[in-house]
């Protein structure tokens, strides 16, 4: 039998290297906290708009949020805050 192997690092932590802190970012929001953001939530899978990742927290991004915080049953606020950071960065 072969070692089972470490998981592969997800997309979402691998690629995406923006920003490393838990500042509140949330609607209005522009920069590279919201590029991370948008990133992260784009290699799970949300859609945050058609302009893609465009390091502006509009309400496409803030709509992906609001889905992403409902899915982790976290406090479905469309802000991210040092819960939600940390929700985004977990493996899973």
């Amino acid at each position: 039998p072969t070692a089972p192997t470490a998981p592969a690092t997800p997309p979402w932590i691998s690629q995406c290297t923006y920003y490393s802190g838990t500042e509140l970012t949330d609607y209005g929001d522009k920069g590279q906290r919201v590029v991370q953001v948008q990133c992260m939530l784009t290699k799970r899978g949300y859609s945050v708009g058609s302009s893609g990742v465009d390091g502006e927290f509009g309400s496409a991004t803030l709509a992906a949020v609001k889905q992403f915080q409902g899915a982790k049953g976290l406090e479905v606020d469309g802000e991210v805050g040092p819960n939600t950071w940390a929700a985004l960065r977990s493996s899973t």
